[in-house]
């Protein structure tokens, strides 16, 4: 294999020309003609096992010779990055150069490559170590959410009470004109402290079923949606049913409700050691934060092309779609309620989306220098583990062990290994264990 690479005036663009010979197409050409050869029936040959000289007396050489270039090409470029040991941003634009039966390949790759880093030493940042501990009133709270889970309810004709939980349509209005979603039919609260709006739970608190009422609130300055923070609306509602909800005693009986043959006095150990582990969560997140934030204030980088970080904008686009997806939202609707578009909701995610590209630069880095190795024992349990989850998808298992596929799982692993590293070298702890317990 040929390989010539050409330095091109863009900052950090490349041009790389490889040409492959007649006799190292020839495993890329079985390939192509077990592919083409699955739907063909010649007298003698089973389908799949038709060699290339009695194929192309069936089809037309040069679509054979297509296919072999297709598979050629995706499997030799990521031969050639791995053996220049270049890194490269974003897909590569393929041109094939030269293409004819029985003669050599030749096609060129114009990629982008990675800008260089100048990684601080992790080893001289200053990490604190949050201290974590389980406060009473923090398992109290999660035992009442537990019995809130397991109250029983009787109707009631009476006023309403606190705890009690309500069916009321709501109709809100801003400046008198109906609210976008802001009508609601057979609504159903619980009359507690945490009210979506401060002051609701006062203004229907003392009213029976079937009593109407209008009263005005000013939502929070932080509300959520953005077109209703600091706004004065106006609500009707009307009571249509009031429950009373009867929590079951704290005691053994309820633990055994929660999970069978638990004690309360286990039950409390459980949630205790539940809640110990979210904060330690939490508190190796922030740690990981921490490092992550004086890594990237403390490296120098070359000009990061532009193609990268509109890269990661439109992927941070992305999971942002996904998750508003996962709470039964549009995205559509959500854009609306902050008043951009996509376009100017993607230029506001520059600089997180800038951040991100550097911390990745920074992580390649250093693992280069701790040579840390992706092994393909760890690579192939990653497929294995994918696969399982995906195994009824098989345009998805079709794709999982291609090349390109296999460098972004070595990538993402690598990554992971080295952060561990880091965590684990400024805290004297490995994986999430890096925070003190009191």
């Amino acid at each position: 294999m040929e390989i010539n690479i050409k330095d091109l005036p863009e900052n950090g663009k490349k041009e790389l020309t490889i040409q492959l010979s007649v006799l190292e197409l020839q495993p890329f050409l079985k390939m192509a003609c077990q592919q083409l050869s699955q739907q063909q029936k010649i007298s003698g040959w089973r389908p799949g096992k038709i060699p290339y000289e009695i194929l192309k007396q069936k089809i037309d050489p040069m679509v054979i010779w297509q296919r072999m270039a297709n598979i050629a090409v995706e499997q030799t470029y990521w031969q050639v990055l791995q053996q220049k040991e270049i890194e490269t941003v974003g897909a590569p634009q393929i041109n094939v150069e030269k293409l004819a039966p029985d003669n050599p390949l030749v096609y060129q790759a114009t990629i982008i490559t990675l800008p260089k880093v100048t990684a601080v030493d992790y080893r001289t940042l200053k990490i604190k170590q949050p201290i974590i501990k389980v406060e009473e009133s923090e398992i109290d709270k999660a035992l009442n959410n537990l019995r809130q889970m397991k109250a029983k309810e009787e109707l009631v004709d009476r006023a309403i009470k606190n705890g009690d939980r309500v069916i009321l349509d709501i109709n809100m209005f801003l400046a008198n004109v109906p609210l976008e979603h802001g009508q609601s039919k057979d609504q159903s609260i619980i009359i507690d402290e945490k009210q979506f709006i401060p002051g609701f739970k006062e203004k229907i608190i003392g009213l029976h079923q079937g009593e109407k009422k209008e009263f005005p609130l000013i939502f929070p300055k932080k509300y959520y949606d953005q077109h209703l923070a600091g706004k004065k609306i106006d609500f009707k509602i009307e009571i249509k049913k009031v429950f009373q909800r009867i929590l079951p005693e704290l005691n053994d009986d309820f633990a055994q409700q929660v999970i069978k043959g638990q004690k309360l006095t286990e039950l409390k150990k459980l949630i205790k050691n539940n809640l110990f582990q979210q904060q330690q969560q939490q508190a190796d997140q922030k740690i990981e934060l921490d490092i992550i934030d004086q890594m990237v204030n403390k490296s120098t980088f070359e000009p990061i092309p532009e193609i990268l970080i509109d890269h990661e904008q439109e992927k941070m686009i992305v999971e942002l779609e996904e998750q508003i997806k996962k709470q039964n939202l549009k995205f559509d609707d959500y854009l609306s309620n902050l008043k951009k578009t996509k376009q100017e909701l993607k230029k506001e995610l520059r600089i997180p989306a800038e951040k991100r590209v550097k911390t990745s630069l920074i992580i390649k880095e250093i693992a280069k220098q701790e040579k840390i190795i992706v092994s393909e024992e760890e690579i192939n349990e990653q497929i294995k583990q994918i696969s399982n989850i995906y195994k009824d998808q098989p345009d998805v298992l079709e794709k999982i062990n291609l090349p390109a596929n296999r460098h972004y799982l070595s990538n993402v692993i690598a990554t992971r290994k080295t952060m561990e590293k880091i965590k684990k070298e400024l805290t004297g702890v490995n994986n999430t264990s890096t925070t003190k317990k009191e």
